[in-house]
């Protein structure tokens, strides 16, 4: 890793000029128009400085982002699926379409989609409307299917060639550029930025020259996509979850704790590589062992060996108690279930006129004889004697 000593501060400056200016041009922009606004009474007006406000600010969020990529790429890195995206022919931002169009006509054409790195992309559009204005009379920006033998998406920036002729390749172009002039040393830092940017798309970079217009342009030829989804994992990694032998065997303890009784079927667990089977019990399909759960978990991993003791309890040894018959309760029992004469309530009203009478306003408490238990005994009607035709009953 490069350390803060070891930055070389000349090429460093190489390229702090050309991202100056980049930046520099919308955010000046953007505090233009917000001092503008303020001061607008009409409030369409003022919205649409605001909107022209947040175009400048994508156009510099995007130029970061693009640049954080092709350091990124640069310095040996690469840029996967995941952080790609499909792009369908309507599917570019409202504010980029409004900045290409403030360069020249763009037209999209094209109706097959593409997967790119979308910073990067939007970047790569931007620059070649830029270099086109630079190098010639920049006249229109296309998007098209390929046709013929080759497949893709063609993007053209078309310019009218300088008067000392057309660019014969892209190498010449670059040559062309005087060293002496910081608006063409600029020019020629956006051409090789561009490449970088179409190499992260795999795109290909080319110069086109049309003879029967006399027009030239600016062309990147981009691989058409096949309809993705959008939660689909990328190519040649796994979506399923590995689990590492080490939790499973813990998981297969926790498990074990919570089981039916042995006699039920069960299927087992793939055994783990140099390991036995273990056989799945169903959870919480049935009575929960005593054994506590860290106690069965540790013995089954092997990281402790479990409590083997055998636990004696001092103290008489109980007969196990002999299970009885219960037998109906007989007339003289203690808790044989005493039910009332009919005029039960007419012989206790006059029993309890014999006592003290009430004060007025008071409730009557209607005290039973002390005879009382006597009493409801001998009116019981006597049960009549059947059994000579049932038999004695054995005890």
């Amino acid at each position: 890793m490069t350390t803060y000593q070891e930055l070389h501060w000349d090429s460093i400056n190489f390229l702090k000029n050309h991202l100056y200016r980049r930046l520099a041009s919308p955010l000046n922009d953007a505090l233009g128009r917000l001092a503008i606004a303020r001061h607008l009474e009409n409030a369409e007006a003022a919205r649409e400085q605001y909107d022209r406000v947040e175009q400048s600010l994508e156009i510099a969020v995007n130029l970061i982002k693009a640049w954080a990529a092709l350091i990124h790429v640069q310095s040996g890195g690469i840029i996967r699926d995941y952080q790609r995206r499909q792009l369908m022919p309507d599917s570019l931002p409202a504010w980029l379409i409004n900045h290409l169009n403030s360069f020249t006509p763009c037209r999209i054409e094209h109706t097959q989609p593409m997967f790119v790195h979308p910073e990067s992309f939007y970047e790569s559009l931007i620059l070649l409307c830029d270099i086109g204005k630079a190098i010639g009379g920049l006249k229109y920006l296309t998007m098209a299917d390929a046709k013929g033998s080759r497949t893709g998406i063609w993007i053209r920036a078309a310019f009218e060639p300088p008067k000392h002729g057309p660019y014969t390749s892209l190498g010449a172009l670059i040559a062309c550029l005087d060293k002496q002039s910081a608006e063409d040393q600029d020019t020629a830092v956006q051409l090789h930025v561009l490449s970088g940017f179409l190499k992260i798309n795999q795109a290909r970079f080319t110069l086109q020259n049309n003879t029967q217009s006399g027009e030239q342009a600016l062309t990147a030829l981009f691989p058409a996509s096949a309809q993705r989804s959008v939660m689909s994992p990328p190519d040649g990694e796994q979506s399923s979850v590995n689990i590492p032998p080490s939790a499973m065997s813990r998981l297969a303890a926790i498990a074990a704790v919570l089981v039916t009784s042995p006699s039920e079927s069960a299927d087992p667990i793939p055994a783990q590589e140099g390991g036995e089977t273990t056989p799945r019990a169903p959870i919480l399909a049935g009575p929960v062992l005593a054994r506590a759960p860290r106690e069965a978990e540790l013995a089954a991993t092997g990281t402790a060996e479990p409590d083997t003791t055998q636990h004696t309890i001092s103290g008489p040894v109980l007969a196990p108690t002999p299970r009885t018959v219960a037998t109906p309760p007989t007339e003289d029992a203690s808790d044989t279930l005493l039910v009332p004469p009919p005029d039960f309530r007419q012989q206790l009203l006059a029993t309890a006129s014999r006592q003290e009478t009430p004060k007025s306003g008071e409730d009557t408490l209607l005290v039973p004889p002390p005879d009382f238990r006597q009493f409801l005994q001998d009116s019981q009607p006597t049960p009549p004697d059947d059994s000579a035709t049932r038999g004695e009953e054995q005890p």
